[in-house]
């Protein structure tokens, strides 16, 4: 109102806006793929959030609401969110900004196989959690081993903290070409052993969820406690994993360094049978945690790890099963031992001796001086007794024997066996067995043993049952092959001959090789291989027939024009006729020496060649095998070089 008494009123309408709350979620953390950012910000009625403004932290940005970005390198980034309201004269904003890891990307396969020694770098390995004391160098505490170089550890030059629940991060591992996965890590811990230690976890969904690899008693040398109070790896019944206890590597009795390994078997076939992973990838952490409080004067360095390793395992384990048919409590265990370990298992061989005691059997008559000789050599008294790669215990293998083999195949072997049958005959066997070193860690006196084997007998005698890998004949004898390996010695070929006697069915025949230390009695490695495609008569009967031993299933005429070149093969072979074109589509598949199938496909009709890669192949000898419509086969060997 005026002095001179006017007045004037004005209305005008204002909105107020929340203040929103900003926050995101991320998917996707491995380098060459694209991470997903997903706008997770609310707002109160009756704001609505109608602006994104990013910052991924690597200099580049964007306005949508929900973004992807493919990051450049692996590393850390903070990465910022801001969003805004629609206002009728201002907007309101909120801004978060969280922390993004980006791993490194690894392809591991049998021959690209993953070891990261840290020395150099700290291997793309990411450190967080909460109160996290992980440092990358060369540890400096009390009870420590600065020798070892860099590593990954908690505090290098002190103790740990109280109330941690941290972890470094490994790189994504896409593992999808391998067979017999393993991982190994070098270890040592200084802990109060009930309240805190470390756990190795594992992601199988990029981070989504995690659990612990492996439990106690299992793997060699895998954690040591059930029980800590500080719970590494954040333990619960979430962990798909988890049985109720809170177990990991803790104590400080012992702060040498110590090897750790688990397979990864169970894993890969977990990845290999989800239809919805496309990535294929696993990540590990090493996780720890500690308690509230520390020992009183407290000097515990905590825990490190080195020389993280993911390959193939590459041993076959041996079995040497001693056995008689009269005794009814051997021939159940012989079910155990041929159920448990099967032939298809291309980390064991199975040998069958049958003994004299407690009473006759048919298979002992046939051949008798192995099984005797080898139960001397073992001090084998009774039936039934397995010996795993040489170490004889006084009980039953099905007792014990599924854990001792576990842990003896995660031990890598320092020799490779190759076998070729070239020269043999459908009544005669040549055999040569090249062993070769794979590293200097083996010296001194060895055996090379030669064992012909029936891999399948039935209704011989009067039990009726099946007998598996049934010794025929040690070559040249039970003694073997004594050899004088000394350092720096690569190879040694071994060549034996035999003439077929007291074989049931040619078809059956098989050979195994394995080296044998001749002061331990330890078998460092072993194998087998199939010579049958030599050993085939004209009619396809068994016994010791003579006959052409042609093995194909083309026309005579064309026999010789079959071919596999180049060979020895680098990275692919063809496989085929020069002039023959097939009538029918044709499978093919390809064996190793161990009879496990490594790849399979079809000669398509109107082609007279099929090209097989074989660049992740591992060096040795293969054997494929084509079968025509009326079951006839032709049959090669490919050296893989």
């Amino acid at each position: 109102t005026s002095q001179n008494g006017c007045s004037f009123t004005i209305v005008k309408t204002v909105t107020t806006t929340p203040v929103p709350t900003a926050d995101f979620g991320s998917a996707g953390f491995c380098l060459g793929s694209p991470t997903q950012f997903t706008d997770q910000s609310t707002v109160s009625q009756p704001g609505v959030i109608v602006r994104w403004f990013w910052d991924f932290g690597d200099g580049n940005t964007s306005t949508l609401q929900n973004p992807s970005h493919t990051y450049a390198a692996a590393g850390t980034y903070n990465v910022t969110l801001r969003v805004e309201t629609q206002g009728s004269i201002t907007s309101c904003t909120n801004t978060i900004t969280k922390t993004v890891y980006i791993f490194p990307y690894v392809i591991v396969t049998s021959t690209n196989t993953y070891l990261e020694n840290f020395e150099a770098t700290d291997g793309g390995w990411i450190a967080y959690g909460t109160n996290s004391s992980w440092q990358h160098g060369t540890p400096a505490g009390s009870t420590s081993d600065a020798t070892s170089g860099n590593v990954w550890a908690t505090n290098l030059t002190g103790t740990y903290n109280n109330n941690e629940s941290s972890w470094v991060e490994s790189p994504c591992f896409n593992i999808d070409g391998m067979s017999k996965p393993v991982v190994n890590l070098k270890y040592w811990t200084n802990t109060d052993i009930n309240f805190d230690g470390a756990v190795l976890l594992v992601t199988l969904d990029d981070g989504v969820t995690w659990e612990v690899l492996g439990r106690v008693g299992t793997g060699i040398g895998w954690y040591n406690k059930t029980g800590i109070l500080g719970n590494p790896g954040q333990q619960s019944a979430a962990q798909s994993s988890w049985n109720g206890n809170i177990i990991g590597w803790a104590g400080d009795t012992d702060t040498t360094w110590k090897v750790a390994k688990f397979p990864l078997d169970l894993i890969k076939n977990r990845l290999d049978f989800d239809p919805n992973d496309n990535l294929k990838t696993i990540r590990f952490r090493v996780a720890f945690g500690s308690d509230a409080s520390s020992q009183i004067n407290s000097q515990l360095d905590g825990f490190g790890f080195d020389e993280f390793f993911i390959g193939e395992r590459n041993r076959v384990a041996l079995l040497e099963h001693f056995t008689n048919s009269s005794n009814t409590v051997a021939n159940n265990e012989n079910a155990y031992v041929d159920s448990v370990f099967t032939a298809s298992d291309p980390e064991v061989v199975k040998i069958e001796f049958h003994t004299k005691f407690p009473g006759d059997d048919v298979l002992n008559q046939d051949n008798n001086a192995a099984p005797s000789a080898r139960a001397l050599y073992y001090g084998v008294a009774v039936t039934p007794r397995t010996v795993l790669d040489g170490v004889a215990k006084d009980s039953a293998f099905s007792t014990y024997g599924e854990d001792d083999y576990s842990r003896r195949t995660l031990i890598a072997s320092p020799f490779n066996i190759n076998m070729d049958f070239a020269g043999s005959t459908p009544t005669s066997l040549n055999i040569q067995a090249t062993v070769s070193a794979l590293n200097n860690s083996v010296t001194g006196p060895l055996i090379i043993h030669v064992v012909v084997i029936e891999r399948e007998i039935t209704g011989v005698g009067t039990t009726g049952l099946t007998f598996r890998n049934v010794v025929k004949k040690m070559l040249p004898s039970a003694a073997g092959t004594l050899v004088d390996w000394k350092s720096g010695k690569t190879n040694e070929v071994v060549t034996q001959t035999w003439t077929l006697d007291k074989i049931y069915d040619n078809k059956q025949v098989a050979v195994v090789v394995f080296i044998q230390d001749d002061l331990t009695k330890e078998v460092y490695q072993a194998a087998i291989g199939d010579p049958t495609s030599f050993l085939r008569t004209d009619n396809g009967g068994g016994g010791n027939q003579a006959g052409s031993g042609k093995v194909t299933g083309i026309a005579d005429d064309l026999e010789h024009d079959f071919i596999v070149y180049p060979n020895p093969a680098i990275t692919k072979v063809y496989v085929g006729y020069k002039s023959y074109v097939y009538k029918e589509d044709t499978p093919f598949r390809v064996y190793d020496q161990l009879g496990k199938v490594i790849t399979s496909g079809v000669v398509q009709k109107g082609k007279n060649e099929v090209v097989i890669n074989t660049q992740q192949w591992a060096e040795g000898v293969y054997y494929v095998e084509l079968t025509a419509s009326d079951g006839s086969k032709t049959r090669s060997k490919i050296v893989k070089q």
